[in-house]
């Protein structure tokens, strides 16, 4: 989906914010090297959630390089309320539903995250894959189909479980077809990649755990 127009909402809401009266919600300002986040959770929430996004853009700059600098920062707006967080996101189109902890959203000029007052484990769950696309983007011009997959993936299992799950004969891909594969006409990012994008990120560790100098030589 693409949500320019909440985007555009949540960009107008927050440029033109007044202090708030006594009676109204307390909203957290907080800041990190590359997120804006706001929230009317509690500051400690919205750190954690900084520090879990931190630490994942970290790592995945170990891999990638670190990443050019943005004109902006990413906004990240962490709602206490389910109904103010299920407002300010666009309405689903057809039998599409809004069930995620955690949106990524593109406006003209910057990228914001919409997300509840979940653990940052469970955000990142729903919105690390979309975020390491978007990280991946500032890289290179020419983005391999498995490699953008394989990127997105990084950053959502950062710090979590080994990866064990094992995947058929009959689902698997071979490593020719892996590299070669490019995006259906109906592909949606926002739903499960199955055995492509499992394989496309664990060909991804295998080359940088075996050669990492080449794989910052293929990404220049």
């Amino acid at each position: 989906m693409r949500y320019r127009v909440a985007a555009w909402s949540l960009l107008l809401l927050f440029s033109l914010r007044q202090p708030l009266p006594a009676q109204e919600k307390k909203w957290f300002e907080l800041s990190s090297e590359h997120f804006l986040l706001f929230t009317d959770a509690a500051e400690g929430k919205g750190r954690r959630l900084l520090t879990d996004l931190e630490v994942r853009i970290d790592a995945f700059s170990q891999v990638f390089g670190k990443a050019p600098a943005r004109q902006f920062p990413i906004e990240v707006f962490l709602f206490k309320n389910d109904q103010d967080y299920i407002e300010v996101l666009p309405r689903p189109k057809g039998e599409e539903k809004l069930t995620k902890f955690a949106y990524l959203m593109r406006g003209p000029d910057r990228i914001f995250i919409v997300a509840k007052d979940k653990s940052p484990e469970d955000i990142a769950n729903d919105v690390a894959h979309a975020l390491g696309h978007v990280l991946f983007e500032r890289y290179v011009s020419w983005r391999p189909f498995w490699l953008v997959e394989g990127a997105g993936e990084y950053l959502r299992k950062i710090e979590r479980s080994p990866d064990t799950k094992s995947v058929s004969e009959a689902d698997g891909f071979s490593a020719a077809d892996i590299v070669t594969i490019v995006p259906s006409a109906a592909y949606n990012d926002n739903e499960p990649g199955g055995a492509f994008r499992t394989q496309s990120y664990r060909l991804l560790r295998i080359l940088y755990e075996d050669k990492p100098e080449v794989v910052r030589q293929y990404l220049q």
